[in-house]
């Protein structure tokens, strides 16, 4: 029996209240490739998944990519994949702020846009890639910006928790470009809530240095950021198409138990990320 089917007979003995009713073999075969194929690292992962979808409706409900709040993220801040990976299969992730006016940064509306992006992208995607690095660029980021993710903390932290032990992607590197001198205190800020192996991941670039083609070929980076890739509008303007393609599916919240989640809505996820996972069922 495969990995696939394993996973897929364990699904079916649950039960497991905040799965969805399916799951195709696909995304189960992209969970145990970030997990290396282990089946224990495969099985909490998927359960902390969609437990974090089922518990966070802030990120996971009405999260419409026509809705005025996400439009209007979209042309404040660009969050998207590239187009051509790298030679060993990395797909690059682009972080930018189009419009560096604070007043127009909204935390909630940005995680919404970044959980649509990457859903689709899983859905379209037909080979996985073999792992991830996102480029965060701190040009425009101010101290308005940060103070804005502080007032939003409770929110930040569940993000960060998502994104690190419950996203089915296998990072690489962590890149930030064009940094400046709140670099320190938003790291003051962030690191707490940083895994120890993400920490190590991280590579900073400053202003002007051409360090970050040491790491990812010039031909994948925009052209905006002395690369020879696509654009970043293009970039913006195929991503924009596919969520607006896949509306319908993203508003159907295909990977959330609706049910499950609407008996959770007054709760939030409290638990240190031992705990989450002690009160996992992995038989």
């Amino acid at each position: 029996m495969s990995n696939t089917d394993l996973i897929k007979e364990w699904i079916e003995r649950g039960p497991f209240p905040y799965f969805p009713p399916t799951m195709d073999d696909f995304m189960i075969e992209r969970f145990l490739y970030v997990c290396n194929n282990d089946i224990k690292r495969t099985k909490e992962v998927l359960q902390l998944f969609f437990k974090f979808r089922a518990e966070t409706p802030e990120f996971f409900t009405n999260r419409d990519p026509i809705s005025e709040n996400l439009k209007n993220i979209l042309d404040v801040v660009y969050v998207f994949p590239m187009p051509k990976k790298t030679n060993e299969g990395y797909q690059v992730y682009i972080t930018h702020l189009a419009d560096s006016n604070p007043d127009k940064f909204d935390f909630i509306s940005y995680s919404k846009m970044f959980f649509d992006v990457s859903d689709v992208r899983m859905k379209i995607e037909e080979k996985i890639p073999t792992g991830d690095i996102p480029i965060f660029d701190m040009t425009g980021f101010t101290l308005k910006h940060l103070m804005k993710l502080m007032f939003n903390l409770g929110s930040v932290k569940k993000y960060m928790r998502i994104t690190q032990e419950a996203h089915p992607v296998s990072l690489k590197q962590i890149h930030v470009i064009n940094t400046s001198p709140l670099l320190e205190k938003v790291l003051t800020f962030l690191r707490p809530l940083m895994r120890e192996e993400v920490k190590k991941m991280i590579h900073f670039h400053t202003e002007g240095s051409d360090t970050l083609y040491q790491f990812i070929p010039r031909d994948v980076i925009p052209v905006e950021f002395g690369g020879k890739g696509a654009s970043i509008n293009e970039t913006k303007n195929y991503w924009k198409k596919q969520i607006e393609e896949n509306r319908d599916w993203i508003n159907s919240n295909p990977w959330t138990n609706t049910k499950y989640s609407e008996s959770k809505k007054s709760q939030c996820i409290t638990e240190s990320p031992r705990q989450s996972f002690q009160s996992l069922n992995l038989d």
